[in-house]
């Protein structure tokens, strides 16, 4: 089996590092392009700057990684979109076609993790494509 498009979920975590670092070696192998997809969750009102914020703060990470797909001539893309981040993943992945999905883990604690379920695991029980899930160094 051979990936040619390669979708990693971002959100600038060490988690998401270290899914965007293996994308991009798999990548390599395969000549295959990657695509980062930034999900925010949406705000509480036009008016929220929070969304300006988090959008500002993925800024940097997202340049990191342009430039080190750039090194290693891979083709590379980002997008951030609001809603919710496993359904925004896997609607990604199906209209576009995607061989692979790459995503981090974020190591909820226990409680958070009940409240907030795991983008991880929705995106597994969902995909209609492979799903590739890394764990943050620690």
């Amino acid at each position: 089996m051979g990936f040619r498009k390669i979708l990693v979920g971002f959100d600038g975590s060490k988690g998401a590092l270290a899914a965007f670092g293996l994308a991009i070696e798999i990548a390599a192998r395969f000549e295959a392009e990657v695509r980062a997809l930034a999900v925010l969750l949406p705000p509480g009102s036009d008016c929220d700057p929070s969304a300006a914020e988090e959008r500002r703060l993925l800024r940097a990470p997202l340049e990191a990684c342009a430039a080190i797909a750039r090194e290693r001539n891979i083709p590379f893309s980002e997008r951030i979109e609001e809603g919710d981040p496993a359904e925004e993943l896997l609607r990604a992945a199906r209209n576009g076609s995607y061989d692979l999905i790459v995503v981090g883990r974020r190591k909820l604690a226990r409680p958070a993790y009940w409240i907030l379920g795991s983008v991880s695991e929705r995106v597994i029980r969902q995909s209609r494509c492979p799903v590739l899930v890394v764990e943050p160094p620690p």
